[in-house]
């Protein structure tokens, strides 16, 4: 998860979940987009 983390962070509007999916060379789809959604809500709930 750290790697998803470090790209969606890096960039001042973040990463799809299908960029980070190219980005990492993983082959599904599904594992990405959940880990995308709950970085993003960790994210959320410490800005908010």
């Amino acid at each position: 998860m750290v790697p998803g983390y470090v790209l969606m962070s890096t960039t001042k509007k973040g990463f799809s979940a299908k960029e980070i999916q190219r980005q990492l060379g993983l082959k599904r789809y599904e594992p990405v987009w959940a880990m995308v959604h709950k970085l993003r809500k960790v994210m959320g709930d410490r800005d908010g």
